[in-house]
């Protein structure tokens, strides 16, 4: 069996420094560059990773509408949720502890709640203090 090799056709490679100057101006997108040049997909990744070899081309990022967001901020962890049945609503403080859930509290107001976080958070989440400081929020109401 012969082969006979045939160098690939490499006449997109002129367009490179055209491609550069075109693909470096990120209003401009790709694809409108390759109808501009005239190349193929395979042509078009082929002349990026040359340019891109060679140092011609930065890194181009997708500009979108997310990007123009605020950063959100973080929300603070409450350790309370509210449990509601039919009739009530209530304030129950928990906290996981090394991959297991320890409840600490309930209450029927949040303000409550938000004080025995306070308590607990003094006294490193100490569930053995949870009666005492339990107590002491409910006096204080």
């Amino acid at each position: 069996m012969n082969f006979n090799i045939v160098d690939g056709d490499r006449d997109y490679l002129k367009l490179a420094d055209e491609y550069a100057k075109l693909y470096n101006n990120h209003k401009i997108p790709v694809s409108e560059i390759r109808e501009r040049l005239n190349l193929s997909q395979n042509k078009h990744y082929r002349l990026l990773a040359y340019c891109r070899e060679h140092g011609l081309v930065k890194a181009r990022y997708k500009y979108n509408k997310w990007d123009k967001r605020p950063k959100k901020e973080k929300k603070s962890i409450k350790n309370y949720t509210i449990v509601k049945d039919k009739h009530h609503r209530y304030y129950a403080v928990r906290k996981f502890i090394k991959d297991k859930e320890y409840h600490f509290a309930t209450f029927k107001k949040e303000e409550q709640a938000q004080r025995m976080v306070e308590l607990l958070k003094e006294c490193n989440w100490d569930y053995s203090k949870r009666y005492e400081l339990k107590e002491q929020v409910l006096n204080e109401s």
